[in-house]
């Protein structure tokens, strides 16, 4: 049977509020200045705060302006609207660490509905300052954007650059539309995922360009949503990718997974570029989980170091105590936890390098190196 009949993604339609019927608010008629070095913060959220008082608006960042401020939480019924030339800059790591600011990201909405951020100016997490300390304080160090248990969420258009952590991370949202987004940070950027999704249902990222240093594209387990009907596991998937072009970073990735599932995701016609990997699955050893009807089609790889990647053994531990990574590589691991089913990849490969397989599926097959 062909796979792409076993895959049912529903996409809805979100309804959004017409932006000519909402109350525009602009955060300079709350003191911002929007000059890059006054800080914006209290202007902001009290815009936010307004915002919320009158059921929902339109927040106008102004074109040409940049609007420094430290963290900021989103709301239901709200249109972020970043102007073309507009960026919203984060504050640097030492305003974050005089201030105490432990935030999961620069920018979070937690249980909200009808979230909109569009136009084609830029958010900007000053990542610069983080990514030489990542040894020190990895264990706050913030994301760009997280989102969180969102009903109908659309983002289009917007730049998102240089992120301490990963930049757009979308987690247990339902009606999710990501189109014609940027995602712009250097290849040596750590830990700079361009697009998360974990949990969730009905979610599409199209026609988007993403230049990073970690995964390009990352679908994994909500492990802290135990709702799932799989044995109580976490749960990611019904996810559908199309029509992005990734340059450098790690990979269109499923993963990694431990105990969770991910089921029902769709990567086609993406083109990658100078990255490590093309598609890429890596899951955890000496753990029960599930990683089921993935579809990458039309894939095509230019400069790609690792064609086709699947680890079973992929072990990353990190010490709270130092600090420090260490891979875990003399363990022996009992690989027969983990299951692989209904996977297909078609690709286009004008420089093959590799097809990797490791442990599980026992097919070791390249012109180049796995390492």
């Amino acid at each position: 049977m062909n796979l792409s009949l076993l895959i049912l993604v529903s996409f809805l339609t979100i309804s959004t509020t017409t932006l000519s019927k909402r109350v525009v608010l602009r955060p300079e008629d709350f003191g911002a200045k929007g000059d890059g070095s006054h800080n914006d913060t209290t202007a902001l959220t009290e815009t936010i705060d307004r915002c919320e008082q009158k059921g929902g608006c339109e927040i106008l960042l102004t074109s040409g302006k940049t609007y420094l401020t430290g963290p900021l939480r989103l709301i239901s019924h709200l249109t972020l609207n970043v102007e073309e030339s507009a960026t919203l800059q984060s504050m640097n790591r030492t305003q974050y660490i005089e201030n105490d600011w432990k935030p999961e990201a620069f920018l979070t909405a937690y249980f909200v509905s009808d979230l909109t951020l569009m136009g084609t100016g830029s958010i900007d997490g000053a990542g610069a300052d983080w990514w030489s300390h990542t040894k020190d304080d990895r264990h706050y160090r913030p994301h760009l954007i997280k989102l969180h248990t969102i009903d109908e969420l659309l983002v289009d258009g917007v730049r998102f650059a240089n992120s301490p952590n990963h930049h757009v991370y979308v987690e247990n949202c339902t009606h999710v539309r990501i189109r014609n987004i940027r995602v712009e940070a250097p290849s040596t950027s750590p830990n700079t995922d361009g697009i998360n999704f974990s949990g969730g249902h009905d979610q599409l990222l199209e026609n988007s360009h993403i230049s990073n240093g970690d995964d390009c594209i990352s679908v994994v387990c909500d492990n802290a949503n135990q709702t799932s009907n799989d044995k109580g596991m976490g749960y990611g998937g019904n996810v559908r990718v199309s029509n992005v072009t990734c340059v450098h970073g790690h990979g269109i990735s499923i993963g990694s997974v431990r105990h969770g599932v991910v089921r029902n995701v769709t990567m086609e016609n993406i083109t990658l570029w100078y990255a490590e990997n093309g598609p890429r699955i890596k899951t955890y050893p000496n753990n029960t989980g599930l990683v089921s009807d993935i579809l990458y089609r039309n894939i095509r790889l230019h400069d790609v170091q690792r064609g086709i990647y699947i680890n079973g053994e992929y072990v990353v531990l990190f010490s709270y105590h130092d600090y420090s990574f260490k891979s875990q590589k003399k363990k022996t691991f009992d690989t027969n936890t983990q299951v692989l089913s209904k996977v297909t990849i078609t690709i286009s490969l004008p420089s093959w390098r590799a097809l990797c397989l490791d442990r599980k599926c026992r097919i070791r097959r390249h012109s180049g190196e796995c390492k």
